[in-house]
């Protein structure tokens, strides 16, 4: 990867930094860099980025929070994103909470407390964000994630967005089956 791939990047809107380290984003503080690293704040920066490390065959990682994550001191190769913004934002919609996945479990629960939403117990001391909660199906002694969830949306590798309900996730103790290639 090199300063060229973050300018096509840059050329998108995707402001990318070329041998970024990941020590300084992950909570142990250790670990190499990444070939590429942006933060997207919202669905069409998302979408823009994932086509076009498809379009190239460029490996694609999405970090969260970094708390449940060691990275290799040879780093992480391709294009690793963190979703911040509206991607990493809950809101009450109807009668239900639509958190993004880069919404910080401690977030969720902030605003849960002050909204009066409630059902999110079990997330309560698990650090990360909502996609790795839902990904590992996370959980406590009060329960896992999948309990009160009710339906994902995942990204292919085309940037084509698919909606799952929670019975297509085959949930499981800190399991939760995505299609291949999907995130």
């Amino acid at each position: 990867m090199t300063s060229q791939h973050a300018a096509e990047l840059a050329a998108l809107g995707i402001a990318a930094e070329a041998n970024a380290p990941l020590h300084k984003r992950v909570w142990w503080r250790v670990g190499g860099v990444a070939d590429l690293f942006a933060e997207v704040s919202d669905l069409a920066s998302l979408t823009a980025a994932r086509r076009w490390a498809a379009e190239r065959g460029v490996p694609w990682f999405l970090l969260g929070n970094g708390s449940n994550l060691l990275v290799a001191d040879a780093g992480i190769r391709g294009l690793v994103v963190r979703l911040v913004g509206s991607l990493a934002d809950a809101i009450a919609e109807d009668a239900h909470v639509v958190a993004g996945a880069g919404c910080r479990n401690a977030v969720l629960l902030a605003r849960a407390e002050r909204h009066g939403w409630t059902g999110l117990d079990a997330l309560a001391g698990i650090p990360g964000t909502v996609g790795g909660a839902v990904r590992m199906n996370a959980g406590s002694l009060l329960g896992e994630t999948g309990d009160t969830l009710v339906e994902v949306t995942v990204m292919r590798a085309d940037g084509t967005l698919t909606t799952l309900p929670k019975a297509a996730l085959a949930l499981g103790y800190r399991h939760c089956s995505l299609p291949a290639g999907a995130t």
